[in-house]
């Protein structure tokens, strides 16, 4: 594996470990992401 590819990877999965802690913190409900500003936000900052 060349090294921008390793990059590439270990980026996603620090975004991975990001918005599992987030459901650890705001809950695993589909409601409370959804009407949950503050957890959508961080979820999807978190993606972008």
């Amino acid at each position: 594996m060349n090294q921008r590819d390793e990059q590439t990877i270990t980026h996603i999965y620090f975004h991975c470990k990001e918005v599992e802690d987030f459901i650890e913190r705001f809950g695993d409900s589909f409601d409370s992401f959804s009407q949950d500003r503050a957890y959508f936000n961080s979820v999807c900052m978190s993606i972008m």
